[in-house]
């Protein structure tokens, strides 16, 4: 592909080199001290760093799932308690998602993949998150390599099963809800190979990487369990109080809680107690937690530019409505052309088994937060690889619009017209404060 084309292995080094060089500045000028979950991520960390046990005050913990404290801990103990460390191998890992892009959108033509390179290079939600200490980047970055793994063209070989099952063991352990993902995929992809030694050992090396996890939290914790949030997460999302996004519970809310499995259990029971009860709300609420997914980038930019992200006085919409608008609109652009453009793309481009996947993590997202409760940090997953379909489709989007048939625009038009109200309904409810 584009090692015979001397032209597209310029661009892409540029491309790559450029994206890195952005990244770097960004993360080594960022006047920013962590935050909310940002700071339980480094003092998670750090606790688990210098004594090599995941733990709250000196109590086993799983509430927040291991990943992404465990690569913190890494950084920390190959360089110190440094922030600026961590923030620059995320720089790093950020800029791989571009050459990943390559290879995914590079099957459709070397112009569609230096498209989705470049595309990432200038996505900016993906340079902010990247001098965060949050799990965004980190996830990100293995999903990209994971899909260039188990979407390559050709069949899976033994050592790509490995490092997938690898990849996919580490990111079930970042963000456990792809394990929704990854299940099917190894089904899907075992009717699609010839032999299926490989996908059996992809497999196996999920399997060990998190059953390895599990049975720690079985001797410490007495669950078997990846992480002790899934039912408090289900109660925050299915509750009287319920909001659709993320808020807070009530410091006694769960007092005299013997420990946190227990109080995860009965979170999770009150939950679907009220859903059973609640049928009707819990169908508004799914879509009321599909628009909080669907939002514009306000969560990303209150934490990093307010000047008191975490301050309780002040409403998160009056925090939106005082971050700069330069910074609001830098931002937001990129994310409504990339998600505008690759959802055109999924009414528009062939199905192939690359577009199924990429069809199918979107369904997964969307059916979780859409249970639990949503948030627009959330759909930062789904951005590089709506970013491929973005890359796949613009060269020829004259020509694929006067293809599509009547009732395809019509979806399509008829989500975009969703997309913009749910968008000027936001606007309205910041520029009103």
């Amino acid at each position: 592909m584009v090692l015979s084309n001397p032209t597209g292995l310029q661009q892409l080094v540029v491309i790559v080199a450029l994206t890195l060089v952005v990244r770097l500045c960004f993360v080594l000028t960022f006047d920013h001290q962590p935050v909310s979950d940002e700071r339980a991520y480094d003092e998670l960390a750090l606790h688990l760093a210098s004594t090599g046990t995941y733990a709250v005050e000196g109590k086993p913990t799983a509430y927040r799932p291991v990943g992404y404290p465990a690569f913190l801990a890494l950084m920390y103990v190959l360089f110190g308690h440094s922030i600026t460390a961590a923030r620059v191998v995320q720089a790093i890992l950020d800029t791989s998602v571009s050459l990943g892009l390559f290879f995914l959108a590079g099957r459709y033509g070397v112009r569609n993949g230096i498209l989705a390179a470049g595309l990432w290079g200038v996505y900016v939600p993906g340079i902010i998150y990247s001098g965060l200490l949050l799990s965004e980047t980190l996830v990100v970055s293995l999903l990209v390599w994971s899909f260039v793994l188990f979407a390559h063209p050709r069949p899976l070989t033994l050592s790509r099963g490995v490092l997938g099952g690898v990849l996919a063991g580490i990111i079930i352990l970042i963000k456990p809800w792809t394990t929704l993902f990854y299940g099917p995929l190894f089904l899907f992809l075992s009717t699609r190979s010839s032999s299926t030694r490989p996908m059996i050992l992809a497999m196996a090396m999920t399997f060990l990487i998190t059953g390895a996890w599990m049975a720690r939290n079985l001797k410490k914790l007495d669950t078997l369990a990846i992480s002790t949030n899934a039912g408090l997460n289900l109660y925050i999302g299915n509750n009287p109080d319920a909001t659709g996004a993320y808020h807070a519970l009530s410091a006694s809310r769960f007092d005299g809680s013997p420990n946190e499995a227990w109080t995860n259990t009965t979170a999770a029971i009150e939950a679907i107690t009220y859903i059973a009860s609640n049928p009707m709300d819990f169908a508004v609420g799914f879509f009321r937690k599909t628009a909080h997914l669907l939002r514009t980038e306000g969560e990303l930019l209150v934490i990093a530019f307010h000047g008191s992200p975490e301050d309780r006085a002040t409403s998160f919409l009056q925090k939106y409505s005082q971050v700069p608008l330069v910074l609001v609109v830098l931002v937001n652009l990129p994310f409504i052309v990339v998600l505008t453009v690759g959802t055109y793309s999924l009414f528009a481009s062939s199905r192939d088994d690359l577009t199924f996947l990429i069809a199918w993590l979107v369904a997964v997202v969307f059916l979780v937060h859409g249970i639990f409760f949503g948030g627009s940090r959330f759909h930062f997953p789904l951005m590089p690889f709506l970013a491929v379909l973005s890359a796949r489709v613009i060269p020829s989007i004259r020509k694929s619009w006067t293809e599509l048939d009547l009732l395809r625009r019509f979806s399509f038009l008829v989500i975009i017209a969703l997309l913009i109200g749910l968008w000027a309904y936001e606007y309205f409810l910041v520029s009103g404060l």
